[in-house]
């Protein structure tokens, strides 16, 4: 089976969807050039983009063939939306699982309606759309669904934003060099404890439990950085299950959506001991506290 060890190892979860929200310093290629770099790094990737997306931007520059090319069944289990089940296909190419996923697909899109009073607080409207904020919303739900289509007991799941290299300044080395370091912490700490992460290790970048002023539903909360987390394959399920919870009470009850570190505030409120926070930043110390 695809990239399935005997050693515990860490598993890069990543994706990317375009075409839903309008940013005038990144286009679409800019922010494929990004990506590039993460799945660059030889370390077991499972990244989800759009067929269109990667036939165009990603296929050119694959130098390993297409060793696997398969259909996968997702089974959601738990909560709302417990037994419902899409169907992905994917393709091997190296250390890489490219799984191909429509905008049609995230798990929020067919419910747009119920958030009839969407409205932020943000300075950047015309990227802070719905749209964006049911993408962000997915992250999760990803980690899931790699979870599923490479299950296994010493397996630590790392999401890292597609576009995170633009926080370190063009530097390569350090790059690569703090992914590589990250791996072997976490090799190291799993096999010492036999099994991926119980708790879910968040990048912060405001401390827990300090009264923040503004309104959790309108203004971003900086408590967690968005940018990476991860954890074993239990812990999770836990968090996606409690995130689609989440989403669909706030779009019942606000019928709205926000951030999804916004969310995270609230399900860390509901269940503090299933994250473990590390302080971090938007910038090249972003992997250096995880352990």
């Amino acid at each position: 089976m695809y990239l399935h060890t005997k050693m515990s190892d860490m598993h890069i979860v990543t994706g990317f969807v375009g075409g839903i929200n309008s940013r005038k310093d990144r286009d679409l290629a800019k922010y494929v050039s990004l990506g590039k770099e993460l799945l660059s790094v030889e370390i077991a990737t499972t990244c989800f983009l759009e067929k269109g997306v990667w036939t165009e931007f990603v296929l050119p520059f694959i130098t390993s063939p297409i060793r696997e090319e398969a259909e996968f069944v997702y089974v959601c289990k738990g909560g709302v939306m417990d037994g419902m089940r899409s169907v992905f296909r994917y393709v091997v190419c190296g250390h890489v699982r490219f799984v191909f996923f429509e905008r049609e697909q995230l798990f929020l899109w067919p419910y747009q309606a119920l958030a009839s009073a969407f409205s932020l607080h943000t300075g950047n409207p015309e990227k802070d759309t719905l749209g964006y904020m049911m993408v962000q919303c997915q992250k999760v739900e990803w980690m899931n669904i790699a979870t599923c289509l490479t299950p296994h007991l010493l397996n630590e799941y790392v999401w890292i934003d597609f576009g995170s290299f633009h926080m370190f300044h063009g530097s390569v080395d350090r790059f690569q060099g703090g992914l590589c370091k990250l791996r072997e912490r976490i090799c190291e700490r799993v096999s010492r404890e036999g099994r991926g992460g119980a708790v879910v290790r968040m990048a912060g970048c405001w401390q827990p439990y300090v009264h923040r002023p503004g309104d959790i539903y309108r203004d971003i909360n900086w408590t967690f950085a968005g940018s990476l987390f991860g954890g074993g394959g239990d812990a999770i399920r836990e968090f996606a299950c409690r995130m689609r919870e989440k989403c669909f009470r706030i779009l019942r009850e606000k019928n709205h959506l926000m951030w999804e570190i916004n969310v995270w505030v609230l399900i860390f409120l509901d269940c503090p001991d299933l994250f473990s926070w590390f302080r971090s930043d938007h910038s090249p110390i972003l992997f250096d506290g995880y352990h």
